[in-house]
């Protein structure tokens, strides 16, 4: 009975459901010449210090973290809100706790969050190609450091993001630079508790859902290109694989159902992010069952070993 209601359960699982958190997201680099749409994109109203736009259609859906999003909010300190929340004080301050004043986090999405001031800079935004395959892409152009009173310094630092349609992934693209000295921020938000930046602004940077990275001393290269592209949730390969375990619900907020596929004896680890193992069982059975309550709210790793099997999958507490 039990293994039906599993079956039951994992076959009205939508396969393209992706990442409920940023910190799930998946992470890569690549290059390519940069566009920019200057000369083709709509003016956006972000030229000035700490100056906002909101309402900017993205003229599709996009999902970010589960939730749907068809406009948004466009800051001058280098970084978007989903949330359109617009509003914002010292948003220049790229930390933990001032991200906790931009609609905690929701849907933050950061090419470049610094001090910057837009005076006398410009922003543009598109949409382009055709459903369901369109691209928007919004440009921060010539961007400069906040200089106090005498205004932004004479610095130039080009950046875009992209979302791409049904994917939903997310990419930044950098263009010319010079070297003022940043200390900025590069990544995704949801909250102040789920988020990924990356340590550094080089071809393979780190990117940690632990550390809140505030300290990128310069602009990428020109041509650099970085990418979080959502991983789908749930069961992934079919109920009867001989070659993979699956796990139900996921998120989840108790317990996982596992079913171990093919053979029996096997241990099982929940494992946080960085490798530390949070909880050890070893079952005799197909379909075991493993409580997380006492787990807190995160990304957890579920390993399994046993039978010339070394096999993991990720997993949302929440």
């Amino acid at each position: 009975m039990k293994k039906l209601l599993f079956t039951l359960l994992c076959c009205i699982i939508i396969y393209t459901s992706f990442s409920q958190t940023a910190a799930s997201y998946s992470f890569s680099t690549s290059t390519s010449p940069f566009v920019s749409i200057a000369t083709t994109g709509t003016l956006a109203s972000i030229s000035g210090d700490d100056f906002t736009q909101q309402n900017i259609q993205i003229g599709f859906t996009f999902n970010f973290c589960g939730s749907n999003y068809t406009f948004f909010s466009a800051n001058s300190n280098g970084f978007i809100s989903l949330a359109n929340y617009i509003g914002f004080t010292a948003t220049g301050t790229n930390s933990l706790s001032e991200l906790a004043n931009i609609a905690n986090g929701q849907g933050m999405i950061c090419p470049f969050w610094d001090d910057l001031d837009c005076t006398g800079r410009a922003g543009y935004y598109q949409t382009t190609g055709t459903s369901p395959n369109r691209i928007f892409t919004f440009e921060w152009n010539n961007a400069a450091l906040y200089g106090g009173l005498s205004g932004p310094t004479n610095d130039s630092l080009t950046f875009q993001l992209k979302l791409y349609e049904g994917t939903n992934v997310i990419k930044f693209f950098y263009n010319n630079r010079t070297n003022p000295a940043l200390t900025a921020t590069i990544g995704i938000m949801n909250s102040t508790l789920d988020y990924q930046t990356l340590n550094n602004s080089t071809s393979s940077p780190a990117p940690s859902a632990t550390t809140f990275y505030t300290t990128i001393s310069i602009l990428p290269d020109s041509g650099q290109v970085y990418i979080w592209s959502p991983v789908p949730l749930g069961i992934t390969s079919e109920i009867n694989s001989k070659d993979h375990i699956n796990i139900f619900p996921n998120p989840t907020e108790d317990i996982l159902h596992i079913d171990l596929a093919e053979g029996s004896s096997k241990s099982i680890t929940i494992e946080s992010m960085d490798g530390k193992i949070l909880i050890e069982k070893l079952f005799d059975n197909r379909f075991p069952d493993i409580y997380v309550n006492q787990l807190a709210q995160g990304i957890y790793i579920l390993r399994v070993v046993g039978d010339n099997r070394d096999e993991t999958l990720r997993f949302v507490k929440n």
